[in-house]
Formats: C-alpha cells, structure tokens, sequence
C-alpha cells in the first residue's frame, strides 16, 4: 500500500509540472493572440475598402491550372488547424500547392494528388513582401486561391480568396490618369493586402488553435490530479485504518 501511494505522489508531482507548461504555454499563445488580433485589425477597414471595389476576374484566367497558396504553422500542438487546412486544399483538389510553413511539409509532399511547388520554409519570420514577388510570377502560370483561415468560436473554417482579379471597367468611372494604370495599382495593392490578411489571421487562428489544445490539457491534468488526490487520501486513510486495527490487534 505504502507503494502504491508513493507512485501516486510521483504521478501527482509529474502531473504538476505538466500544467505548469501547459498553462504557460496557454499564456504565450494568449500573448501572441493580442498580437495579430491588432494586426487584423489594423487591416480590416482597408482590406473591406478594397474588397468593395467593383473587380472580375483576369482575362483568359480561367484556362490556367490551379494553385492552392496555404499558410501553416512551423511549431506544433497545432493538429486541428494543421488537418482543417490540407482537408480543405484536398477539397479544392488544385493541380499544385504553395506550403508555407514546416509543419506537415513532409506529409503533404507525399499526397500524390497534391503537388507541392515550393522547398520547405519557415511563416514564422515570413516576408510578405517577398512572397508578393513569388505570387506575382505564379499569375501568370496558374489561377491562384489562397486560403484564408477563420476562428468561429472554437472552430476553425477556411476560404478561398481568388487573387487573379482585375479592376472591373466602367464608362462611368474617371479613372486616373487611366484605366491600365489605375488597373495595375489595384492588382498591387489587392493582392499586397490579400496576402497580409490572411497571414495575420492564419497566425491568429493557428495561436487560438494551440491555446484551446493547452487549455484542455491543462483542465484535463487538473482533472487527473484531483482523482489522483482522491485516490492518495483513500489509500492514506485504509493505510490508517489498518495500523489502528495492528495496534488495537496487538494491546488485546
């Protein structure tokens, strides 16, 4: 009995110290959360502007292939964002795909229906502005979705934004000094800030994603370590019991 208490105290101890990470970590997810909530933000009224600007898609567009660019995460604890993410690329089933981020880099290359373009790289320290090149040159080669994840409460759905779009031309509309040139500084600034937006909220969704996952982990150490102390206390207390009973046994 004495041992079975003493391996109880260990689990109680192990379990302890797991919380302890585990709440910590929930913290830093939490931390990082306020972090891209305000870049969303930041984001959002000029993203909604832009978004209200009368476009169609590029001319001859659509005979091209298709290209899947999804952003991932390069740490993990992350699966449920990391499964919503290839399923929903399984689903747009495009003939190739932009991975950018680490995690399940590897995996994804072997799906044989889905066709990475891109070395392995990191989205943690991510230039956009570079990204931007890169996009700019596939244009040309593919219809171009770019999936944009959204947290719904605790679920995580994603969508497609379609970059190959072009200023829609009105005879009603003055355009400045004219239409190619005001077309062209709208693809730039549509697709700059397409790609901005939706890697500050795949960043916010892969945070809010790890924080759940901590979250429930930490409830569910506590939940062990409160059975534990339960049980601990029921042994301790038969332990008790049974040298009062040794005691009693040995005065009569």
């Amino acid at each position: 009995m004495a041992e079975n208490i003493k391996t109880i105290q260990l689990r109680m101890n192990t379990i302890n110290k797991v919380s302890k990470i585990t709440n910590a970590m929930k913290l830093v997810s939490m931390s990082k959360l306020q972090k891209y909530q305000r870049r969303i933000k930041e984001f959002s009224e000029i993203v909604a502007e832009y978004e209200d600007i009368p476009s169609e898609k590029m001319v001859d567009s659509e005979n091209l292939d298709v290209l899947a660019v999804c952003f991932v995460p390069d740490l993990g604890l992350v699966s449920g964002y990391n499964n919503a993410i290839t399923k929903a690329a399984r689903e747009l089933n495009p003939d190739a795909i932009f991975w950018l981020g680490s995690q399940n880099y590897e995996k994804v290359s072997t799906i044989p229906d889905l066709n990475v373009v891109n070395e392995k790289m990191q989205s943690d320290h991510l230039h956009i502005d570079f990204l931007y090149d890169d996009i700019v040159e596939y244009l040309k080669e593919y219809q171009v979705y770019l999936a944009v994840p959204h947290m719904r409460g605790n679920d995580l759905e994603i969508s497609w934004k379609y970059l190959n779009e072009q200023l829609t031309y009105s005879d009603f509309i003055i355009y400045e000094p004219d239409y190619d040139s005001a077309n062209e500084r709208f693809k730039q600034f549509n697709l700059l800030l397409s790609l901005y937006d939706a890697y500050y909220q795949s960043k916010y969704s892969e945070n809010m994603t790890r924080r759940i996952a901590m979250e429930q982990a930490t409830d569910n150490a506590n939940d062990m370590r409160e059975e534990l102390g339960n049980r601990y206390n029921q042994l301790r207390q038969e332990r008790i019991t049974a040298e009062i009973l040794e005691l009693s046994a040995g005065v009569e």
